[in-house]
């Protein structure tokens, strides 16, 4: 493993390795279906961004063992669980994107899967600069994240996230998070300088509460029954737009898979 920083420890590294996609309500075809869409082709030299323990970058290697693959993720605890996971099959490098100027030019696809909401919106911009910085002219980022169209549901989710990072004490967890709305995210891209944007696949997130209070709160029986009365509570008070709730304590939220291009300039 490769680090351009100091060791670090984020927030989210107090659950370990976890079931990320189990949580989120992927199961293999889908992310594999995610793998297809982004159309890499022989060789190709990708960037798996935000990468957390490499479960993409492994999904990536296994249909596509000849590209040239980098794994990134700010946290060492987790590029350790990467490094671990894919041996020789990808390069790892533990690093933040948002400060260290680590590529030019030099990727033919970035893909990120669930991951730029991890940023708050005021480094958005910083964020997606980055990655445009490190595509060759021509090359693509494909992102995997959520997406709203409604602010109110948006801030029903975001609740719920507050609720959870407060009782698992990531309290900076809910200053670094922002969930965008459709158009402050189209609107960063354009100034970033991607062109063309388009969308390849609109989905929804299914977030079983269940499992991410098994994954989150493995060792306190109390706090994974604290979790699902939050739920309870929310969805009896606040009936209106919590439509993104459904039964047995599953949480629907939009999403939408995004490619966008680094323009070949003359």
């Amino acid at each position: 493993m490769e680090q351009t920083n100091t060791e670090r420890r984020v927030s989210y590294d107090v659950f370990g390795t976890y079931k990320q996609d189990e949580i989120n309500g992927f199961d293999q075809e889908f992310i594999f279906d995610f793998i297809r869409r982004c159309q890499i082709g022989e060789n190709d030299k990708v960037l798996d961004a935000m990468a957390g323990d490499g479960n993409l970058s492994e999904k990536i290697s296994f249909l596509h063992p000849e590209v040239v693959l980098t794994t990134t993720d700010i946290s060492s605890v987790q590029c350790s669980f990467a490094e671990k996971k894919l041996g020789k099959k990808s390069r790892v490098i533990c690093a933040d994107l948002l400060e260290d100027k680590l590529f030019n030019e030099e990727f033919d696809v970035i893909v990120i899967k669930s991951g730029s909401h991890e940023i708050s919106l005021a480094k958005q911009k910083t964020l997606f600069s980055q990655l445009f910085k490190a595509l060759k002219p021509g090359g693509r980022l494909i992102n995997l994240g959520i997406l709203f169209d409604e602010a109110a549901c948006r801030d029903e989710v975001f609740t719920l996230n507050e609720y959870r990072s407060k009782l698992a004490g990531i309290e900076e967890d809910i200053q670094n998070r922002h969930f965008l709305l459709r158009d402050e995210f189209y609107s960063i891209l354009k100034e970033v300088g991607f062109d063309p944007i388009q969308s390849l696949k609109n989905f929804h997130y299914h977030i079983d509460m269940g499992i991410l209070s098994r994954e989150y709160f493995a060792n306190s029986l109390e706090k994974r029954v604290m979790m699902n009365g939050i739920v309870v509570e929310l969805k009896n008070l606040r009936r209106k737009h919590l439509a993104v709730l459904e039964e047995n304590f599953v949480v629907r939220m939009p999403g939408e898979l995004t490619e966008m291009r680094k323009p070949i300039y003359n």
